[in-house]
């Protein structure tokens, strides 16, 4: 169900961010490095992973600087920029007023979103589609669909849709196959499907086998363990524990299929206001 929010910024340049899909993570620019090293930049970036769900699946192993900085092991916001940027072309990296580090899409169309990390805690797959959008009931979206996974290499897991009336039905016809064998389905913050492992640890797993249901609800055929992932998370300043998610926003008087923005205005505090409906 779509609800109204108020969201608030203090520049028209995070309003533009926000609307058009972009995350925002940390300040850039300053070394961890000794005071010797004046040279900005992120440390410690060098072979971390940072992966992307939206708007295509890709991961990003970040490399030695191949430029001009003194310390090739300390990132440069170019150095960062032009990795992630031949990771996905259609991104693009860019600095606020703050220091911080902004992506986008280059054309702002399904919003950029960044997986969560693990630090070796449960096996954790999620989808990158809005339950929300699915066609619900006889014949719709997942109707008659089979979603298929393994726990630790276990059983296949099996799931044949049966009709469901939303997406609250898709979760308990999940759990109804996959509880018992240590798989739990449920829905994040964003509408997403999220499978978790019972188990946590490099030994935890789950493996989205061939079936026709993946595909619907946005998760990737294969396998996912509980060893550390996504360590650049921390190092830009993402959230580690759940996803990165920007959504495009479009004005109401255009469409007013959420998410979508209503109207804006900026307060005497240089505050500035945005009405969504989402």
């Amino acid at each position: 169900m779509a609800v109204n929010k108020i969201q608030k910024f203090r520049t028209i340049e995070e309003v533009m961010t926000f609307l058009n899909g972009g995350v925002v993570g940390g300040v850039v620019n300053k070394s961890p490095g000794p005071p010797s090293n004046n040279a900005p930049g992120v440390g410690g970036l060098v072979g971390a992973t940072l992966t992307f769900t939206s708007p295509s699946q890709v991961t990003v192993t970040f490399a030695v600087s191949s430029g001009s900085n003194p310390d090739p092991y300390t990132l440069l916001l170019s150095d960062i920029k032009a990795q992630i940027q031949a990771a996905d072309p259609a991104l693009l990296v860019t600095q606020n007023q703050d220091g911080r580090i902004v992506i986008t899409e280059v054309t702002p169309t399904d919003g950029v979103a960044i997986a969560a990390s693990s630090g070796g805690g449960y096996a954790t797959v999620v989808g990158t589609v809005d339950l929300r959008t699915l066609h619900y009931g006889a014949g719709g979206s997942l109707d008659g669909k089979t979603l298929k996974v393994t726990h630790n290499g276990g059983a296949t897991l099996t799931t044949t849709f049966a009709a469901p009336a939303n997406q609250g039905a898709v979760v308990s016809q999940i759990n109804a196959n996959t509880v018992a064998g240590g798989i739990t389905a449920s829905i994040n913050g964003s509408n997403q499907l999220v499978l978790q492992s019972s188990d946590a640890g490099a030994g935890a797993s789950i493996t989205v086998a061939v079936s026709t249901a993946p595909v619907i609800l946005g998760i990737s055929q294969g396998t996912t363990t509980g060893a550390s992932a996504n360590t650049a998370n921390s190092l830009l300043g993402f959230d580690t524990a759940n996803p990165t998610v920007g959504k495009v926003y479009s004005p109401a008087v255009v469409s007013s299929t959420p998410p979508c923005w209503t109207w804006t205005y900026s307060g005497n505090d240089n505050m500035h206001a945005c009405y969504t409906w989402e």
